[in-house]
């Protein structure tokens, strides 16, 4: 039995198609196409994506990378590191803090002044 690599795997899922639409790669990362969609709007979906006319794509060889570095594995044969999403503190939420948050920010002020 031959090892098929996480991309060879996909382009068989997508019938061979190099980049497919948004709601399709969410799918096959496990979300529902609205929860792909929101996420690309806020910014927070995991994958680079590009508009092309009114439809959102993303390139499955970037899907398969994702994958790759969520599991852990380096392509041996390419030789490179998946490249990693920076860091980026949460964003605050719009309105007024709830409880939780004023206290969470009074312990933590607290701890900081003692």
């Amino acid at each position: 039995m031959t090892h098929l690599s996480t991309l060879q795997i996909l382009l068989q899922q997508t019938g061979g198609a190099v980049q497919v639409p948004l709601s399709t790669a969410g799918r096959l990362l496990g979300l529902k196409a609205k929860t792909a969609a929101n996420q690309a709007c806020r910014g927070e979906f995991p994958i680079r994506s590009y508009l092309f006319g009114r439809v959102r794509y993303v390139a499955v060889a970037d899907i398969a990378a994702h994958i790759d570095a969520a599991r852990g594995i380096v392509e041996a044969e390419l030789g490179a590191v998946a490249p990693a999403m920076p860091a980026s503190p949460p964003k605050r939420r719009p309105g007024r803090p709830t409880k939780l948050e004023i206290m969470l920010r009074h312990s933590t002020q607290n701890r900081v002044a003692a």
